[in-house]
This record gives C-alpha cells, sequence and structure tokens, in this order.
C-alpha cells in the first residue's frame, strides 16, 4: 500500500488516504504532556475519515436511493474563543431572551391531570357536578378523579449549519456576510441550551456535491461549549458549493 499524505503540516485537503503515527510530533506545547496537539490538530487539518454512506429518499420521483450521499467528517479549524465572548457580550439581552423561550418548550415540575376515571384523590369540583347531574337524573361524568404526574425535561437539540460558499456573502441591507450572523445565532443559542441544561450538539456540513459531503462536528453531546467548542465556532468557514449532499 502507498501512502498518499502523512499526517504532517503539508497533508494536503484532496489527499485520498493520510497515515497518521500514534506518536505524533507535538508541536506549541510541551511534548511529555498527555494534552499536547500535533499540529494538524493544532490547525484544523483532518484526515478525511472512513465515508459514510447516507440513504434517501427521492420524493419527486418516488424512489429510495440507498448510499446515495457520501459523508466525510473533518476536523473544524479552531479560531479565537475571544470571539464568542465578544458576541455573548453584544447581544446578552437577546441570549437572555432565547434562554427564556427555550426553557419553556419542555415544561418541567407536577402537573394536576383533571377528569380521569383511575385518579389518586377525588376532584372535588368534578364530584359535586357529577352529584348534581345524579339528582337532575342525568348520566354523571364517572371522570371525578385526579392525579399528579411529575414532568421531567427530555429534549435534546442539534444545531446543523450550513457552511457553503454562499454563506461568504453580505446580506442586503446588513454589513455582515451570512457565515457571521450563523455565527452570532449560533452562539445565542448554544450559550441558552448550555445554561439550561438540556444535552445538544452543534455541525456543520458543505458539499461538493452528493460524493462529497463534508462534516464538521463543532460541539458534540458529551461536550460542554467551553473555549474549545467556541474556537470551533470561531474558526468556521464557508466553502465548496452545496449546502446539502445532492446529485451534480
Amino acid at each position: 500500500m502507498m501512502a498518499h499524505e502523512v499526517d504532517c503540516e503539508l497533508a494536503g485537503d484532496d489527499a485520498q488516504v493520510i497515515w497518521t503515527c500514534k506518536d505524533t510530533m507535538r508541536v506549541y506545547e510541551d511534548d511529555l504532556t498527555d494534552n499536547a496537539k500535533s499540529f494538524n490538530e493544532t490547525m484544523g487539518k483532518e484526515p478525511i475519515s472512513d465515508p459514510f454512506h447516507y440513504q434517501e429518499w427521492d420524493y419527486q420521483i418516488q424512489l429510495h436511493r440507498p448510499d446515495w450521499a457520501t459523508i466525510y467528517e473533518h476536523r473544524p479549524p479552531k479560531g479565537n474563543p475571544e470571539d464568542i465572548e465578544d458576541i455573548l457580550t453584544e447581544y446578552k439581552p437577546i441570549a437572555h431572551r432565547i434562554r427564556q423561550i427555550i426553557d419553556l418548550l419542555t415544561p418541567a415540575g407536577v402537573q394536576r391531570k383533571r377528569g380521569m376515571e383511575d385518579g389518586d384523590e377525588v376532584d372535588i369540583n368534578a364530584a359535586i357536578d357529577a352529584m348534581i347531574a345524579i339528582r337532575m337524573g342525568e348520566q354523571p361524568n364517572p371522570r371525578i378523579t385526579m392525579r399528579n404526574v411529575l414532568n421531567t425535561r427530555d429534549l435534546s437539540v442539534v444545531v446543523l449549519l450550513d457552511l457553503s460558499e454562499s454563506t461568504n456573502e453580505v446580506m442586503e441591507g446588513s454589513d455582515k456576510t451570512v457565515l457571521q450572523l450563523t455565527r452570532e445565532a449560533a452562539t445565542l443559542v448554544s450559550t441558552a441550551i448550555e445554561g439550561i441544561g438540556d444535552p445538544f450538539a452543534l455541525h456543520g456540513f458543505a458539499s461538493d456535491g452528493r460524493h462529497d459531503v463534508q462534516y464538521f462536528r463543532l460541539k458534540d453531546f458529551n461536550q460542554h461549549f467551553d473555549d474549545e467548542a467556541k474556537s470551533r465556532l470561531a474558526g468556521m468557514k464557508g466553502g465548496l458549493i452545496y449546502p446539502y449532499g445532492r446529485s451534480a
């Protein structure tokens, strides 16, 4: 087998196979530390992953297409996490409002359910209505009990960002690009969800047709929205042609 590229600072983005050494040379950090990172990890260079073939349903011709889109996962480049902190400072009131909205999506706490046949306790108002119906010779409503139900939040979110080339265009009526606005929106939503405590992931994608869909994990469910995740969000870039994997 011939190696197309070795995992070093000269590894090209067009390499189809990249060999990675377990004892990769560490730079920028003490070689003896467990947290040391290779040049490519620091710069966001990602060896192309094994392809994942994704099936699709073509609703226009009503046809199932197995293994239609080919997805490769790439390591996202890193930027300055302070850029994300600047966004939070600028839009602090909006971030607080978004958190309130998300918090109301799934109410938590004890909820009293009325109108039940086999509840835990009698609903006095319903029982009185039933007695009145009996005295009037009418058929009473048998649902005269109620139950206290404990609701727990069960909400997980994946925020999927379009990182196609078109996001580099400046929005009409604004001096910011679509990518900049996407970064700001993702920052505010991520901070709100993180503050509530719901699990969430922050991913991005772009493609050069259905045979090359590139996928970026900016933050996964088991990670906090910390400086590591913020640096990936700050460093994300728009590129390639399409916002999604379609035939080309």
